[in-house]
C-alpha cells in the first residue's frame, strides 16, 4: 500500500519516512427528532431525507434547477452542490487518477429507525449526518439546510388530509463533545460542527504479515442498515472479510482522492488474500427497499444485504479499518441510508 499525490486540490497530509500520511476530515451531527404530526414516509425513510436535504440545498445554490445532471454543468467548479450530494468532481480538477470516482457524494445519512414506515405522535427517531473531506468544511451550513428541509411537512398526506411534521429535540456532535437543545429553533445559533482529521496511516499496515501483533477477538461487524456490494456489477450474495476490507479501502481511496488530494495505491489481489486469512464466520440475509427518484421520476428498487460476521483475532491496521467503516460506510448509495455498520468486541462467538 502505498500514496501518492494526485495534483489537485489541498492537502493536509503529513510526511514521515519518506512517505505521505493520509488523512480525511470529517465532521458529524446526531439529531434527536420527534414526531409531532404522524409521518408516513411512503418510501425508504432516509432516501426522502436525503431528497429533502437535496431539494432544499440545490434550491438555494443552483444556477440551472432544470438541468437535467450536473455533470454536464459549466459552473460545477464554483457549485458545492454536484460535489457533496451528485458526487460530481468540479470542472477543471480532474485528473487520470479520479476519472472513475463521480458517483461518491461526500455527504452520508443514517436513520436508526429506517425500516419503520410509519411514525406516530411523540415517537423519536436519531438521525445522523456525516460530511467528509470539502463536505465537512462546510457541515455547519449543510446541518442548516437540514434544519430547514425538516422544516417542511414530510412524508406523505394521511387520511386525515395532513402530512407528517417532526421537531429537532437535540444536536450532538459526533466528533467533539458539544450537544446543542432546540438548535433549530428560530433565533438559536447555528451549531459549529467540530472538524477532526482521521490519520489513515494504517492503511500501510494493512497488506503486512498476518502474524503481526494481534487484537483478541472475537469481533463482529454488524449492519445496522443494508450494504450494497458489487463485484463486476452484480450484487454479491454474502459477507466476507474480502469483500468489506476492499469496499472500505476503495472508498477510503476515492475520497482521499477527491477531497484530500491523494491516491491509495492499494494491492487489492494482496489485500484480499490476506482478508481470506481471517478466521471468521458471517451471517446474512438480502433486503430490499424502494425510493423514488425524482431526477429519474420513477420508483427504484435497491437491494442490500443484511446480518452480521464475526472475526477471530485481528491485526492492529485491520481493526481501524473495520473501525473507520463505521465513520464512512460501506458500499454504495451511504448517502440515502445503506451501508452503516458497528464494530463490537463480544464474550461469545460462532468462530472456531
Amino acid at each position: 500500500m502505498s500514496v501518492s499525490q494526485t495534483g489537485h486540490g489541498s492537502s493536509p497530509a503529513v510526511e514521515g519516512n519518506d512517505l505521505l500520511v493520509p488523512v480525511l476530515r470529517v465532521a458529524a451531527v446526531e439529531l434527536l427528532c420527534v414526531v409531532h404530526k404522524p409521518v408516513v414516509w411512503g418510501n425508504f425513510p432516509p432516501s426522502v431525507i436525503h431528497g429533502m436535504l437535496g431539494m432544499v440545498w440545490r434550491g438555494g445554490l443552483c444556477f440551472k434547477p432544470t438541468n437535467p445532471s450536473c455533470a454536464t454543468c459549466e459552473v460545477l467548479s464554483r457549485c458545492s452542490y454536484g460535489l457533496c450530494f451528485a458526487g460530481c468532481i468540479p470542472a477543471g480538477s480532474e485528473t487520470p487518477k479520479t476519472a472513475g470516482v463521480h458517483q461518491l457524494p461526500a455527504v452520508r445519512l443514517f436513520l436508526d429507525r429506517w425500516q419503520d414506515n410509519f411514525l406516530e405522535v411523540g415517537a423519536f427517531f436519531r438521525l445522523q449526518l456525516w460530511c467528509y473531506g470539502k463536505a465537512a468544511d462546510k457541515a455547519s451550513i449543510i446541518l442548516a439546510s437540514l434544519f430547514h428541509a425538516l422544516d417542511y411537512p414530510t412524508g406523505r398526506t394521511t387520511k386525515q388530509g395532513q402530512r407528517g411534521e417532526i421537531y429537532i429535540a437535540s444536536a450532538r456532535d459526533l466528533m467533539g463533545e458539544t450537544t446543542w437543545h432546540h438548535p433549530a429553533q428560530k433565533g438559536s445559533a447555528l451549531p459549529q460542527l467540530k472538524v477532526k482529521s482521521l490519520n489513515l496511516g494504517f492503511v500501510f499496515s494493512l497488506t503486512a504479515a498476518p502474524q503481526s501483533p494481534l487484537l483478541e477477538g472475537p469481533w463482529r461487524l454488524t449492519t445496522l442498515s443494508p450494504v450494497r456490494l458489487e463485484e463486476r456489477g452484480k450484487p454479491l450474495r454474502e459477507i466476507t472479510p474480502r469483500a468489506f476490507a476492499t469496499a472500505i479501502v476503495r472508498r477510503l481511496s476515492a475520497l482521499t482522492q477527491i477531497h484530500e488530494g491523494l491516491h491509495l495505491n492499494a494491492n487489492y489481489r494482496y489485500l484480499g488474500d490476506i482478508a481470506d486469512s481471517l478466521n471468521y464466520v458471517a451471517v446474512a440475509a438480502p433486503r430490499s427497499q424502494t425510493r423514488y427518484s425524482a431526477r429519474q421520476g420513477q420508483q427504484i428498487e435497491m437491494s442490500g444485504l443484511q446480518g452480521y460476521m464475526e472475526i477471530g483475532a485481528l491485526p492492529k491496521a485491520w481493526k481501524q479499518l473495520f473501525s473507520i467503516a463505521q465513520i464512512i460506510g460501506i458500499g454504495k448509495a451511504t448517502s440515502m441510508g445503506f451501508g452503516a455498520v458497528r464494530l463490537d468486541r463480544i464474550g461469545n462467538s460462532r468462530v472456531a
